[in-house]
């Protein structure tokens, strides 16, 4: 067992109060109860963050590794409410990451003249308002993947890539 998933680690933090790594038979095993009896690897929290990456994003993993003090140290044992609180505290990050990329791909959507559209359109001297709705429609879609991953993009990372969907053609 390489990378545990989260449920892995949700299911051991239920065993009890502590959840920890052992080696067995050359596998990592996660591992939960009242007490580890001095067992444990160092490895526990990173396993744990990787987990948490996987499942929610780096930046929603982000924030419950600052509120919960994840990265700090080496810990051969986590408290199994911190790994609780982890998961609930990425997830709540999480919806509101995902929330905050649909309002952004509602800003820059060609087909809802959303207003990041709009500004950036001028800014180039384009009247898209008269463009086909297809048109539109084939820039939304072009634009669509990079809402989609688990890290919402930053407008400053979109308009170098909205901007070259609104100039193609145009040369």
């Amino acid at each position: 067992m390489n990378n545990p998933g989260l449920d892995v680690f949700l299911s051991a933090a239920a065993q009890g109060s502590l959840v920890w790594v052992e080696e067995c038979d050359g596998q990592r095993q996660v591992r939960g109860g009242p007490s580890a009896g001095g067992r444990g690897c160092p490895q526990v929290q990173a396993l744990f963050l990787a987990a948490l990456r996987a499942q929610f994003g780096q930046g929603a993993t982000a924030v419950a590794e600052r509120q919960f003090g994840l990265g700090k140290g080496q810990r051969k044992l986590l408290p199994s409410r911190t790994v609780k609180r982890a998961v609930a505290c990425a997830e709540s990050a999480h919806s509101l990451l995902l929330a905050q990329s649909s309002l952004l791909q509602f800003e820059c959507s060609a087909e809802l003249l959303g207003w990041r559209f709009r500004q950036l359109s001028r800014e180039l001297t384009l009247e898209p308002a008269t463009w086909s709705l297809a048109r539109r429609r084939d820039i939304d879609a072009a634009m669509a993947p990079h809402f989609a991953g688990p890290d919402p993009m930053s407008w400053d990372t979109l308009r170098p890539l909205l901007k070259e969907l609104l100039t193609q053609g145009l040369h």
